[in-house]
């Protein structure tokens, strides 16, 4: 195989540097100023260059009588596999030695600066990602309270129904992270705030439509996943209809989300998730079976859990507003204007992958809810 080596150009007793903070090397022979030198077609192999590794900075002198691959081997270090950088990135546990003899106490190590940013970036979006599905079980189990299956299967149905449109929309904000994350690194601040204005002002649009639609024609929607005359379309009708008011509230929260991950910041939307999930907890039962410390005896059913999950949404998505005011990437004067063409191309160009993921993804999991609910006349086997 050829062996392709960087071009470098070497000069009788001088030092060459490859880049800041690499390997440099004194050379004995000297071709022409200018002239690059190449190995291909050489009697060197690639293991012979590569055969040895030499630390950062490390300067190596080569006398006339020795060999030329000794000298050259230190240009082509030995690269680490996928599984080695995966390992050496681990945790560990280390005891630095000083010079007196004496030992420090063993301590924790993340790795270098790079690896910590990595992993405090990481971890954030993890925990975040892993609540919504235990606070969504939570809901199960409060509506599971009512004990009827038909109010679970209706609220399963109406779930799909809204997630069904809501990610064909939510690719928006996905599509918004990388794009704040080159603004920001390019130090241009109006661009950022320009991405994120156009991601919320197109949430808004389609947003709206998603939610006149659900709102005024839940049968529609639902449709998609039950059969008509299904005996839990009566629990899924009311909360497709509350749950249909957290579409824009919701959109807001994920383009603030994606905002903050493209400033690699991940904590502050872990706090907010925690804050509006723990709303909606508190909430459930209020809604669902009432107040009876407070004369209020009878509950929404439910629709309850829809209204607590709107009312959760809507917190979260005020939050992350005030949020992203308090940042200077958001202007209000710039939500209600439609932006140009050209400005939104990219964002809707990018999105086109994300768009067919979701929409196959979509087509699966409504082909799996609908038979389900179809499984029995009762729709009892569907909760």
């Amino acid at each position: 195989a050829l062996l392709l080596t960087p071009r470098f150009f070497l000069r009788q007793s001088t030092v060459l540097a490859f880049s800041p903070g690499s390997r440099a090397v004194h050379t004995p022979f000297a071709p022409k100023l200018h002239e690059p030198v190449s190995l291909v077609g050489s009697q060197y192999s690639a293991s012979s260059i590569r055969s040895k590794q030499w630390k950062l900075n490390e300067s190596v002198s080569c006398d006339d009588d020795e060999d030329i691959p000794e000298c050259l081997d230190v240009a082509t270090p030995l690269p680490l596999s996928s599984w080695k950088r995966l390992v050496n990135a681990l945790p560990s546990m280390e005891r630095k030695r000083l010079d007196d003899g004496t030992e420090h106490p063993w301590k924790l190590s993340f790795g270098d600066d790079l690896d910590k940013q990595i992993l405090g970036t990481a971890l954030p979006s993890m925990v975040n990602l892993a609540v919504v599905p235990v606070v969504n079980s939570v809901d199960t189990f409060w509506v599971g309270r009512l004990g009827s299956a038909l109010a679970l299967a209706g609220q399963a149905a109406a779930n799909q129904a809204f997630f069904t449109l809501y990610f064909l929309i939510a690719f928006l904000p996905n599509i918004t992270a990388p794009l704040v994350a080159s603004a920001v690194s390019a130090g241009d601040e109006e661009a950022a705030q320009s991405r994120v204005c156009e991601s919320l002002f197109l949430s808004n649009l389609l947003g709206g439509l998603g939610t006149i639609l659900l709102v005024g024609f839940p049968s529609v929607g639902l449709g998609l996943v039950l059969e008509k005359g299904a005996p839990a379309m009566q629990y899924a009708l009311p909360y497709l209809r509350l749950r249909a008011l957290s579409m824009i509230p919701a959109l807001f929260s994920a383009t603030g989300f994606a905002a903050y991950r493209g400033l690699l910041n991940t904590v502050t939307p872990l706090k907010v998730s925690l804050t509006t999930n723990l709303l909606n907890l508190v909430a459930d039962p209020m809604f669902i079976f009432g107040l009876p410390a407070l004369g209020i005896t009878k509950g929404m059913g439910v629709a309850g859990a829809a209204l607590a999950t709107a009312g959760s949404e809507l917190t979260g998505g005020l939050i992350y507003l005030k949020l992203l005011l308090r940042r200077n990437l958001v202007k209000m004067s710039r939500l209600f204007n439609a932006p140009a063409w050209k400005d939104i191309k990219p964002l809707l160009q990018g999105g086109l992958a994300m768009l067919a993921r979701q929409a196959t993804l979509n087509v699966a999991f409504l082909t799996a809810t609908r038979r389900a609910q179809s499984m029995d006349p009762t729709g009892v086997s569907a909760a």
